[in-house]
């Protein structure tokens, strides 16, 4: 295990340092406006493609590892489905724009209309293959893979830079092209990695498709409300606000996902591993000391950030985000809490449960969308922190509670840090 997390968390510190450099560029060439639309705009496609994917995503983990059906069968017909899935999402996009024109959203350009249409059917085809990655246990092409996009975006935003100015345009672009060649290159190394992909072995088992949705649904509405938990706040600021304080707001947001690295890390590795029933013994085990863990170390990350906000906040994006610092008071509680969330709510997920998790998602939800039509209009975006900080540590503090009730474990186990709980993570075996 202490392997995989390693692997992980280098890749995702690399890639966050690539959205670092990536949003320093885009901050320092974009107005705050169009920062804000942007994200917008990326955020809009993000929800469409969660909407889309049906779970297959979430279940290609859970299916890999319950050893239920022949491993390369499952990836077979999972890529079976996702193709499928991506026919259907291209018809539902182009619908989407045909019906509702996306340059009247906020004053999103309408020609970035096809680009929308190809970034969501690649962040979905990617996604899909990544699960496949992390179900397969293979974390090291996992993280060569999923730093792709980041890369490619980089090196595109540079030559823009370098030849002209960056623009919206010039950023979507960049953004979209990342993840047409990472798609592209996965398919290559599924085609010559398993072997059962050739024309010979082109049978779709509808068994496994079957007991691959059946989970994937049980996931789906989750997952689609965790996206509208974590993003909805995105609109209703927008609506309110405007395009400026979106992009400020935005900047708070990549922060956030940089201090969450590491429970990131470890919900992606103990998801599949707990999935396997031999590991029940486990997981009660290790489930409680992770957790603590992961929320102590959060709260470090969160303590620093302030402490060094003003400096960070102008390296990475610039003296136009003044105010990105002073909303982290308002969200730290959130911010620490939720880390612990990300394990128990996964692990829910690995039992077989997902359906507490559409439970406690929508619970959030309504907290979170309720939470900001109230305060975002009396406290722009401090309100906009404070709605969020309220969700989060709700969502948190019930999460665990369940959790205790179904394994009967007591809350301090998950909240009181011992000295010796990292050696033990470390030399712990499978």
């Amino acid at each position: 295990m202490t392997k995989n997390v390693i692997i992980l968390f280098l890749r995702k510190i690399m890639g966050a340092l690539a959205t670092l450099v990536a949003t320093m560029l885009i901050t320092r060439n974009l107005s705050v406006e169009n920062y804000g639309l942007y994200n917008v705009f990326i955020n809009t496609i993000l929800i469409i493609t969660s909407f889309l994917s049906l779970g297959i995503d979430s279940a290609s983990g859970y299916v890999l590892q319950n050893q239920k059906h022949n491993q390369d069968k499952v990836i077979l017909n999972i890529f079976y489905l996702t193709i499928f899935i991506s026919i259907i999402a291209f018809i539902v996009f182009n619908l989407i724009f045909k019906i509702v024109p996306y340059g009247s959203l906020n004053g999103i350009p309408p020609d970035l209309q096809s680009y929308a249409t190809i970034i969501g059917i690649g962040t979905l085809f990617t996604n899909v293959l990544y699960t496949i990655l992390i179900g397969k246990m293979d974390f090291k092409n996992y993280a060569i893979f999923s730093i792709g996009p980041n890369v490619i975006f980089i090196i595109l935003l540079c030559i823009f830079l370098i030849y002209k100015e960056i623009t919206l345009h010039h950023v979507i672009i960049s953004f979209m092209t990342g993840f047409i060649i990472t798609s592209i290159l996965l398919i290559i190394y599924f085609f010559r990695s398993v072997k059962i992909f050739s024309i010979k072995n082109f049978k779709i088992d509808f068994d496994i498709q079957k007991y691959i949705l059946k989970f994937g649904l049980k996931s789906y509405v989750s997952n689609l409300i965790t996206i509208l938990n974590y993003r909805i706040n995105i609109f209703i600021i927008a609506h309110y606000l405007g395009s400026k304080e979106t992009g400020i707001y935005s900047s708070c947001l990549v922060i956030i996902d940089f201090i969450w690295l590491l429970p990131a890390t470890i919900s992606s590795v103990t998801y599949p591993w707990f999935s396997n029933p031999s590991m029940s013994a486990q997981r009660k085990v290790m489930i409680p000391i992770i957790t603590r863990v992961v929320i102590f170390l959060t709260f470090i990350a969160t303590l620093l950030f302030y402490i060094l906000g003003d400096y960070l906040v102008n390296i990475v994006f610039g003296s136009k985000f003044t105010d990105t610092k002073s909303l982290f008071l308002y969200l730290g509680p959130g911010i620490i809490l939720m880390a612990g969330s990300k394990i128990i709510n996964v692990d829910f997920a690995a039992q077989g449960k997902p359906q507490i998790n559409i439970y406690l998602n929508l619970m959030a939800l309504i907290i979170t969308v309720i939470s900001n039509f109230l305060l975002i209009p009396r406290f722009n975006l401090v309100g906009a922190a404070i709605a969020t900080s309220i969700s989060f540590v709700i969502w948190f503090s019930v999460s665990l509670l369940i959790y205790c009730k179904i394994t009967r474990t007591g809350v301090r186990e998950y909240l009181s840090p011992k000295i010796n709980d990292l050696s033990f993570i470390i030399n712990f075996k499978k």
